[in-house]
């Protein structure tokens, strides 16, 4: 009986014979002998049906002329078209062995051997476009897919088609960025494996069935922006690679990253915010924008614009980017700087004029309105009592005495305008008392039939009132009169003249205000043959406007 060999078979083993694969190799594949082979191949015609020395009969079997005149058709044991016995690296060791052997100068060593063909395995390129392969033909097509994280998972599509006489073996799943690709997935149809890689590894899940799709899947819990682009799923037969590319999208509401957390702008000037320089889009990349300002929408675009802007509508502006699938926002904080300026100077909670008892405590508060914060004094003429910087308040405590009276001033200042001042006048309360530098007990010295004016200073406040006495009787006129000199100190002076024994001797100047009590102090005129050497030099001396040749004032301590 004559063995037949289909025509598929035959151009399958012209094909394993093209890749170097000797005839005992190739018969061993196809339980045949290598004299078969061999004969079968030296005859096969490459073109029509009609070969040289051999024709094809109605069922597709080759015949075989033995010797002149006798013919014999080959039996085989039938092989499936997508036969697993296969090796599709035959090709490849083929390509390999060539480059090597073609490489200049020759390879000399082992160690050379094995990085040549390290380097030239590398440079074996793929096919990229669909073409015949010996024998049969493959092509790929695909569709991408959307997903939505946490909705919907994302599917890519990848189906295939095989024609009788090549067999697919392996093929790829890759992400394409821009010129070049990253492997996600890959396995053998032969097999049915798939290996996950790159970020789909542990996440990604094969959902076709090898035998014509390929197709892979994203669950939506692992979905996010970041797995939209541009796909390829590449075939590879024994001969060929074809692939096909595929879009996917990640349906995401915009992102906003890297806004500024604060804007500084000086008060009565412009601020103008673009949103959209700050968002990424999602998709659909639709997106539309609205800056919101204590609750208040303040522009239905992307830019918030503030012109003249006041100190009071400094605070969060938030910016809202929104699609169809969610929203994303961001806030800055406008801070708007203005010079100092004082709301309010107290003492003892009380502003402008205060009085205040002699020896009370006071405390004085400065109240400042101010951004960025200022640096606050507190001052009693030239003398600064406290300094407060970066803050909005400045306290001072005092115990006040009588010399303490007058303004008290807070002074504020930052980097913007001009310093600011505002003052408290303090009017201390005390009882009259002889000025420190004027005796208790005072000594006028004037001659018989002279005139004396006698003059105390006085501090006090209010300003008091004056009262002249003796404790005998005199024809002097005590009236007195009083001069302020300034507003707690005040003059009391009593004008004698022509002076007789009897008006020699003491005087009594009682003086009171109304706070505490009164003070009498002791005034005496003495005739000038009774000075002492104490007395005629004195520990002080007053320089009375009024002195004549015949008066002398002179303030000692007895």
């Amino acid at each position: 009986m004559t063995p037949k060999v289909s025509i598929g078979h035959s151009w399958q083993i012209i094909g394993m014979s093209r890749t170097g694969m000797s005839f005992r190799a190739i018969g061993r594949e196809w339980n045949l002998s290598h004299t078969t082979i061999s004969r079968l191949i030296a005859k096969l015609g490459t073109t029509g049906k009609q070969g040289r020395g051999g024709t094809l009969d109605h069922g597709g079997a080759f015949i075989v002329p033995t010797t002149a005149g006798s013919s014999y058709t080959l039996d085989t044991i039938p092989s499936p078209a997508r036969n697993p016995d296969l090796n599709a690296l035959e090709h490849l060791w083929d390509i390999l062995r060539r480059q090597v052997k073609q490489r200049e100068p020759p390879v000399s060593s082992l160690q050379e051997l094995s990085q040549t063909l390290v380097e030239e395995w590398n440079r074996i390129p793929l096919r990229r476009t669909s073409c015949q392969s010996v024998g049969g033909s493959v092509t790929v097509s695909g569709s991408g897919g959307t997903g939505t994280p946490n909705q919907q998972a994302l599917t890519l599509r990848c189906s295939y088609t095989v024609t009788p006489g090549d067999v697919v073996i392996e093929y790829t799943w890759k992400r394409v960025e821009d010129s070049s690709t990253v492997t996600i997935a890959s396995g053998s149809v032969t097999a049915q494996t798939v290996v996950f890689q790159d970020s789909w590894q542990n996440k990604g899940v094969f959902v076709g069935d090898y035998t014509s799709t390929l197709d892979i899947q994203l669950p939506a819990s692992q979905m996010n922006s970041s797995y939209a682009g541009k796909y390829r799923c590449e075939v590879s037969t024994l001969s060929i690679s074809v692939h096909a590319d595929v879009d996917a999208s990640v349906f995401t509401p915009p992102s906003i990253s890297g806004l500024p957390q604060t804007q500084t702008v000086t008060e009565f000037s412009n601020i103008r915010i673009d949103c959209s320089t700050f968002s990424t889009p999602g998709h659909p990349p639709t997106t539309s924008y609205r800056w919101t300002y204590g609750g208040s929408t303040v522009s239905t675009g992307a830019v918030v614009d503030r012109r003249n802007i006041s100190r009071t509508q400094g605070g969060d502006h938030t910016c809202t980017a929104s699609n169809s699938q969610g929203s994303d926002s961001a806030s800055v904080s406008v801070d708007v700087q203005y010079s100092a300026s004082i709301r309010k100077l107290t003492a003892n909670s009380v502003s402008g004029s205060v009085i205040i008892k002699e020896s009370s405590t006071v405390t004085l508060i400065c109240q400042v309105e101010s951004n960025p914060n200022p640096v606050i004094k507190l001052v009693n003429g030239s003398q600064e009592m406290r300094r407060t910087d970066n803050a909005l308040t400045a306290t001072y405590t005092l115990e006040l005495n009588c010399r303490q009276r007058g303004n008290f001033s807070c002074t504020a200042s930052n980097n913007i305008g001009e310093p600011v001042t505002q003052s408290v006048e303090l009017l201390v309360q005390c009882s009259p008392r002889l000025d420190d530098s004027v005796s208790k007990e005072l000594k006028f010295a004037a001659s018989l039939g002279g005139d004396v004016t006698v003059a105390v200073s006085v501090l006090a406040y209010p300003l008091p009132t004056f009262i002249w006495s003796r404790s005998i009787s005199t024809s002097q006129d005590l009236t007195g009169s009083s001069s302020p000199v300034s507003d707690i100190s005040v003059t009391a002076r009593l004008r004698l003249t022509n002076l007789q024994y009897q008006d020699f001797g003491d005087y009594y100047l009682t003086v009171g205000n109304g706070v505490g009590g009164s003070v009498t102090c002791t005034v005496r005129v003495v005739h000038v043959g009774e000075l002492t050497m104490s007395d005629i030099i004195p520990t002080q001396f007053r320089d009375l406007d009024n002195a004549t040749a015949s008066s002398l004032l002179l303030s000692g301590v007895e």
